[in-house]
C-alpha cells in the first residue's frame, strides 16, 4: 500500500473486508471500535505483515490475540485478555498490557525471555514477574500494588551482571519504598 502509519477511528465503518484489505502498512492503530468486525478479520491483520499494533479493545480476547503471534510491537491495553492468549504472544518485542486485569504473572513469565519493552498498568501481578524480566530493556510499571522493593532489587541487582535493563520507570505502586534505591 505504501502507507507507513494508518490510524482508523472506530466512528469509520471498519469491517472484516476493510482489515482484510490493510496490507504492507507497517504501523495500524485502531482507536474506538466496537466489535465492527470479527475474528476472521482481525485474523488478516496479521497475514497482512502489520509489524506494530495499537489495538486498545475491551472486546478482545485470547482467540483473537494468538493470531497476532509474530507482530513486533503490539498494544492491546485495556483487554480481556488472559495468561492464555499473552503466551500465545512469546517472541513479542514490544507489549502494552496495561489495564489487562485478567493477566496474572503466569502471563508475564511467559513473554519474559524475549520481551525488549514492556507496559504494565493496573495488572494482577507480583514479584514473580518482575524477577522474570532480566532480559528486557525498558520495564514500566503504573500502579502494580502488589510489585515490593525485593523484586525491585532483584533486578537492580542482576543488571549488575546483565547491563541489559535501560529503564526502569516506576509510578505509583505503592509497595515500593525509596529505599529501593540504597
Amino acid at each position: 500500500s505504501g502507507i507507513h502509519h494508518l490510524q482508523i477511528n472506530g466512528r469509520f465503518q471498519a469491517t472484516d473486508t476493510m482489515l482484510e484489505h490493510i496490507s504492507g502498512v507497517h504501523h495500524l492503530t485502531l482507536l474506538d471500535f466496537e466489535k465492527k468486525f470479527t475474528f476472521f478479520g482481525f485474523k488478516k491483520l496479521h497475514e497482512g505483515g502489520i509489524h506494530t499494533l495499537i489495538a486498545p479493545f475491551s472486546f478482545l480476547k485470547d482467540e483473537w490475540v494468538q493470531e497476532l503471534h509474530g507482530i513486533h510491537t503490539i498494544d492491546i491495553c485495556n483487554s480481556d485478555v488472559t495468561d492464555k492468549g499473552l503466551a500465545a504472544l512469546s517472541g513479542v518485542h514490544t507489549i502494552n498490557i496495561s489495564d489487562c486485569y485478567r493477566i496474572t504473572d503466569k502471563g508475564v513469565i511467559a513473554i519474559s525471555d524475549d520481551v525488549y519493552k514492556i507496559q504494565v498498568e493496573a495488572c494482577n501481578i507480583t514479584d514473580k514477574s518482575v524477577r522474570s524480566l532480566t532480559n528486557a530493556a525498558e520495564i514500566s510499571f503504573t500502579n502494580c500494588d502488589k510489585i515490593t522493593d525485593e523484586g525491585i532489587k532483584y533486578l537492580l541487582t542482576q543488571n549488575q551482571t546483565t547491563k541489559k535493563i535501560k529503564k526502569i520507570s516506576l509510578d505509583c505502586c505503592t509497595q515500593i519504598s525509596n529505599d529501593v534505591l540504597k
